[in-house]
């Protein structure tokens, strides 16, 4: 005998998973991918998550936040401190899905974090997340100005002729070379160089106190070189002396110096 049937209503949930298109791209391209290189100020780049409701019910409070870390753990640490923003999306049906994108800053200087999307509704307890690229901040384009190519000594009116010795009679003027190369990708501006006479090839605080000849100004651009010269005066009488160029710049904090070559000048005296 039948007595009844008793139907079972099918339970109504959602359920969302990543699927489809996700990645970091750089600005305004479109072109998601894993692994992108940012190598110029202000470094932004995008981010995109892709959710599918695989339920049957529609998907609340959606909400989708992106975090810079270290590795590929999503941890405390990271949300501390890799906090890049977040996008809602209010809800999304069964069977359907939606774009997470959201613009980002790499604020973090320089060096590789993995890009990790967390998502969060009322579908699930807790948070998901997944792994959705890695970007790399190449570190910050400076100048870096070293001595490369001619350097040297030379008579007034032999300037085609640099060498390292140069022989001269008293108070005779000459003139004195150095060429700066800059190796870094940045202009390299407020270029100073000294020009010094010491008693010896080391540039020390009695060379900077006595032995100053003349300075001469200028810049450099990126992966060019720039001459720095001036003509000097053989001022300190007889004997030699050794000549330094010590530059300075925004490039580095304090100066760097090279020895040009050793001037001496003749103790000649015109006969009456």
């Amino acid at each position: 005998v039948v007595i009844g049937k008793v139907e079972t209503k099918k339970q109504l949930k959602c359920e969302l998973k990543d699927h489809g298109e996700k990645g970091v791209a750089l600005p305004h391209t479109h072109d998601y991918k894993y692994d992108i290189h940012l190598d110029a100020h202000p470094y932004n780049f995008d981010t995109k998550l892709t959710l599918f409701n695989y339920g049957n019910k529609k998907a609340e409070h959606v909400k989708v936040k992106f975090y810079a870390s270290l590795d590929k753990n999503f941890g405390p640490h990271d949300q501390a401190h890799g906090y890049l923003g977040e996008v809602s999306a209010g809800h999304i049906q069964p069977h359907d899905s939606y774009e997470f994108k959201h613009g980002a800053v790499a604020d973090w200087g320089h060096g590789k974090r993995y890009v990790i999307a967390v998502w969060e509704s009322d579908c699930t307890h807790g948070q998901a997340w997944k792994v959705i690229g890695k970007v790399k901040v190449k570190n910050p384009c400076k100048c870096e100005l070293v001595a490369y190519g001619e350097k040297g000594l030379a008579k007034v009116h032999d300037e085609h002729n640099f060498q390292y010795s140069l022989s001269l009679k008293a108070h005779d003027p000459f003139t004195a070379k150095v060429t700066l190369s800059n190796h870094g990708c940045k202009k390299a501006e407020h270029v100073k160089v000294k020009f010094y006479a010491s008693l010896d090839k080391n540039f020390g605080p009695h060379d900077k106190a006595h032995g100053f000849l003349g300075e001469d100004y200028g810049f450099v651009h990126p992966h060019s070189s720039t001459e720095f010269k001036k003509v000097l005066s053989a001022n300190w009488g007889h004997g030699v002396r050794y000549i330094i160029a010590a530059w300075t710049s925004e490039c580095k904090h304090g100066e760097t110096w090279v020895v040009l070559g050793k001037a001496k000048p003749s103790n000649w005296v015109q006969s009456p």
